[in-house]
Formats: structure tokens, sequence, C-alpha cells
């Protein structure tokens, strides 16, 4: 395992991301807290590290807390990395009541409302993906971003995560506003109910899971507060037009059923 990387003094690996491994570290600077290192898993090139430098420019104009705070990024001994503030987990490795899960994925909705200003999707919204700031919420996992129509940021990484992807993205269109709306629905989905959105699939292989997002709609647990239900519903709307119109709504009505439910 990696000991070391620029300035940072890896303790312990926290596991697999995108195109990479999280780490926990501390850095040189002397500054006490531990940070969250995503060190990414091939070497990279002067061009990919631009790419990224300038999602993370973009990134730190925002200074938004829907987004995780990131400090630092690199390139040392060809290899890409970036750190961040280590929050307290992700909405995929707790159990948390439906007015708290609401309002977390309610701020990771305005986080990407505010990459959406500045012309960058997303693409990879899931549980996983949001991190966990006492009872609050942040997006992270920069290094997936797509540009969106008009936007200057950069392209990179994959469609996305299977299960999450809104089926025109799937279909190899390009990645939205309401592809990450689609994303968020399903993330809220996640976190609230163990039913099964589709049927089961035997196949993990990539091209088989998204053609099963294609094939099958995701059908919305019954079982769930008619409220938290119509908002899903409008989420993953096959129309991307019929969706929330931005993630900034769906923050709105995430945070608006929250109250109700208190």
């Amino acid at each position: 395992m990696t000991t070391r990387i620029a300035g940072y003094t890896i303790v312990a690996e926290l596991g697999p991301a995108n195109y990479g491994t999280l780490y926990t570290a501390t850095s040189d600077s002397g500054a006490g807290d531990e940070l969250v290192v995503k060190i990414l898993d091939r070497s990279a090139s002067d061009y990919e590290f631009r790419r990224l430098s300038n999602e993370i420019r973009l990134y730190a104009q925002l200074d938004d807390p829907g987004l995780a705070e990131i400090v630092d990024a690199g390139y040392s001994d060809g290899v890409l990395y970036y750190a961040m503030r280590r929050y307290d987990g992700t909405l995929a490795d707790g159990t948390f009541d439906t007015a708290t899960t609401l309002r977390i994925v309610a701020d990771a909705a305005r986080g990407a409302d505010a990459l959406h200003g500045l012309g960058v999707a997303h693409r990879d919204i899931r549980p996983a993906t949001i991190a966990r700031d006492g009872h609050r919420g942040r997006l992270m996992d920069l290094g997936l971003a797509q540009v969106l129509p008009g936007g200057d940021a950069s392209a990179y990484g994959p469609r996305g995560t299977p299960d999450f992807v809104a089926p025109e993205v799937a279909m190899g269109g390009a990645a939205s506003r309401a592809s990450d709306v689609w994303s968020l629905g399903l993330t809220l989905h996640a976190v609230l109910s163990t039913a099964s959105l589709r049927p089961p699939l035997a196949s993990t292989g990539v091209l088989d899971r998204l053609r099963h997002v294609v094939n099958h709609p995701p059908v919305i647990d019954p079982a769930l507060p008619g409220e938290v239900r119509a908002i899903i519903e409008r989420c993953v709307a096959d129309d991307p037009a019929s969706r929330h119109p931005t993630a900034a709504s769906l923050a709105d009505a995430l945070d608006s059923t929250a109250e109700e439910l208190t």
C-alpha cells in the first residue's frame, strides 16, 4: 500500500472509489486533523492532470455547504490525487430516519445545483458519494464530471454507476441537470427502502446493467410515505423535462417534506 504521497502520510485505507482508492491521511503541514486523500489508480498524463485541476479550480470557486471541502490536489510521480476534509461517513453506511435522510439528500441536491451553475454534471450521485456532516449532507467524489451544454468544465471518467444512471445516459446521451436529478431520486429510494427497484439481474457486466436500466423503469416502493414517493416518482419521470426542473427545486421539496414529517 502507498504510505506517502506528496505532503501526506497515509494512515489507513477506506476503500475503493471511482478511478481510485480513498485513504485517511495526515498532512505534513501539522494541521493535526485527518483528511481523506483520493489517489487515482493509474498513472496520469500532464493533460489529464490539467483536466482534473480545472474541475477542482471550478469546484473551489463555489465554497458551497452542499459540497465536500477540497483542501488540496496535485500530481506526484505521475499519479493524480486530491485531499478533502474528513466527514462522518456516507449515506451508504448508516441507517437514518426519513426526515434526516431527506435533509441530507436535499443538501447534496443543492451542491449538485451549484455544480450545474458552472456547467458541470456530477454524473455519479449515489449513497456512497454523499458524505454525512453531522445531520447534513455534502456531495463528494470529484473526477467524474461531464460538461453540460454551454459549460466550460472538462469531462472525466465513465458514465457513472449503472444502478443510479438515468436511462438517457445509459443509452449514450450526455449527462445533465435532469440526469443528476434522476440519480438523486434513486439515491433517496435506496436509503429509505429495501424494496428492489427492478427485477433481479444475474449479470454483473456494466453493459448488461445499463441495458437493464433502459429496459426496466424503476418501481417505487408503495410502502414509502406518499409525499416521499411523489418526489421520487417525479425524479425518475421518463421524460427529463418532466422531472424536477432543477436540483435546487428538488432540494426545496425535500426540505418541505422533512418539515412535514417532524
